[in-house]
């Protein structure tokens, strides 16, 4: 092996005492920017406002099937995950997460005002927000929806600085979904 190989291969090593010796040396620098962050983050926590979330499980209604060999083979259909329960339940959780479906409730509710409040003075200078955005800031901050596949069961989480507003938007979507799947 050539001379310069050896040379270079020494040089990759690291040396552990070394390395403490260093951090040692630093330990002021390294304590004293721990415990800024420390505290930012525990004023962050005191400071920032809280936040609630309202859950409601949802379970998809299971048609009634005739006795006999077909109702059995329904419901072996219905195991296998083809039946109609798991089609009625897939729709519905489109339906919740359609922005369709968030632009009505937005609309109906009147929730522009409530969404956006600290940009009301620009509202009264003739610069309101878009319901685009109002939809947009439904899916992304506002309202979750998650299904157990094994269970059929959803969950859908408003989360909102007003615990008693974001049940009151829960039940309501809940509401408005069941009637709008009945109507189908």
């Amino acid at each position: 092996m050539p001379q310069d190989k050896l040379v270079a291969a020494a040089d990759d090593e690291i040396d552990l005492f070394e390395l403490w010796n260093t951090l040692w040396r630093s330990r002021r620098l390294i304590i004293s920017i721990t415990a800024a962050f420390a505290l930012g983050a525990v004023a962050y926590v005191m400071l920032a406002p809280p936040w609630y979330s309202a859950n409601v499980l949802l379970a998809p209604v299971k048609e009634k099937t005739p006795l006999g060999l077909a109702g059995e083979l329904g419901g072996l259909a219905s195991l296998a995950g083809i039946g109609s329960a798991g089609t009625i339940s897939v729709e519905a959780v489109a339906v919740l997460k359609s922005r369709d479906f968030a632009r009505a409730f937005i609309e109906d509710q009147a929730l522009l005002p409530v969404f956006f409040a600290d940009r009301w003075v620009r509202w009264k200078l003739g610069d309101p927000p878009d319901l685009r955005q109002a939809v947009k800031f439904f899916d992304e901050d506002v309202r979750e929806v998650n299904e157990d596949r094994k269970t059929g069961l959803v969950t859908l989480s408003i989360e909102w600085k007003d615990p008693k507003l974001a049940a009151a938007w829960a039940n309501l979507l809940a509401a408005r979904l069941n009637e709008h799947m009945r109507q189908r």
